[in-house]
């Protein structure tokens, strides 16, 4: 088995658990396979569609901006495969700027080949997030 990151180079958990890091905390609290208006927005049949809810927190003591874009998924192949997938839950996750003690929920969407498996979401904030910042990865269970 080849070795891949340092388990401490990442801070890892699964759906429906809260995972912090350097004070940025990431709560993937639902995953669908089907889109919004599935009708118009359904992938090709050689993809599927993945819509992951996510909580992100800020407990740091200075304000973090956010970009539904920092947010990735990637399989055990090392394929890494970006949002913007039509079909987006309500209320997408766009992009702002969240202080401290604030929360912020929203959807994001991503087209993967029909035959990916073992999906982890990857959350890289802009810059790299704050010191001591460790990449959350959160296991989708798809």
């Amino acid at each position: 088995v080849a070795a891949s990151e340092p388990a401490a180079a990442v801070v890892r958990g699964k759906v429906n658990q809260r995972v912090e890091s350097a004070g940025l905390a990431i709560t993937v609290v639902g995953v669908t396979n089907e889109p919004r208006f599935k009708e118009v927005t359904a992938p090709p049949a050689s993809q599927k569609f993945v819509g992951v809810e996510v909580l992100l927190e800020n407990n740091g003591d200075r304000g973090h901006q956010y970009f539904s874009t920092s947010f990735k998924i990637k399989d055990p192949r090392d394929r890494v495969y970006a949002s913007g997938g039509l079909g987006v839950g309500d209320p997408p996750l766009d992009w702002g700027t969240i202080v401290h003690g604030e929360k912020v929920r929203g959807h994001i969407a991503f087209v993967v080949p029909k035959d990916a498996a073992g999906l982890t979401l990857a959350y890289i904030p802009p810059g790299g997030g704050p010191p001591n910042y460790r990449p959350i990865h959160i296991d989708l269970g798809h």
